[in-house]
């Protein structure tokens, strides 16, 4: 992945061009999360893939280029398989999950869908263009549902008022594109999280 985004990085105009932004709106499936550098806090062996992904520069200690809010949080979290917005998070590592944006003249939306056994897990919010980064966007996210099999609806979007409250704003994290065509987006997230997607569902095994 790392190859990829070092050799066809995305143009800066990005959010403004309309074929760049045709090529990001619509429905992704997410394929593979991870923290941007592998480390390990636990005391576990790296593996040899980890040790020689290391040895040839492929991988980076992860940092955020550009500080865009001090109220935004950008401590680096190593889960892996997981998707997070302001603190809810989500396994995703052998689920169906999808992501849906869109852009419009204040901006877009976002939203990620995930089917669990029982329920399916809604999480979005508002996007607007950063003022510092051509490829990242900041995301406001402000609704949180899980729909039950039994038809029962769990609004969870007060979670993300109250951390607003605590935070004084309702922008509460980011995500940077590295690269994208018709059929791969890669992306990375204000807490160091990698995200790759595809358009077809089945294009990659999950």
């Amino acid at each position: 992945m790392r190859q990829i985004e070092t050799k066809n990085p995305p143009p800066s105009t990005l959010y403004t061009d309309v074929a760049q932004i045709h090529l990001l709106e619509g429905v992704w499936y997410l394929k593979y999360t991870s923290p941007s550098s592998i480390e390990d806090d636990q005391g576990e062996e790296p593996t040899k893939a980890d040790t020689a992904a290391k040895e040839l520069g492929d991988l980076e200690e992860w940092r955020p280029a550009v500080d865009e809010d001090e109220r935004i949080e950008t401590r680096q979290i190593k889960a892996k398989g997981t998707v997070s917005a302001a603190g809810i998070t989500v396994d995703v590592s052998s689920r169906d999950t999808r992501q849906i944006l869109n852009f419009d003249e204040d901006g877009g939306s976002i939203f990620n869908e995930v089917e669990l056994d029982f329920a399916t897990v809604v999480v979005g919010g508002r996007l607007r263009p950063s003022d510092l980064i051509f490829n990242r966007v900041i995301a406001s996210f402000t609704e949180c549902k899980i729909t039950f099999n039994n038809g029962f609806v769990l609004d969870l979007g007060f979670l993300f008022t109250i951390g607003s409250a605590f935070r004084g704003t309702d922008e509460s994290g980011w995500l940077e594109t590295t690269y994208v065509d018709k059929d791969l987006r890669i992306g990375r997230g204000n807490k160091g999280t990698m995200f790759v997607l595809t358009r077809d569902k089945d294009t990659v095994a999950s």
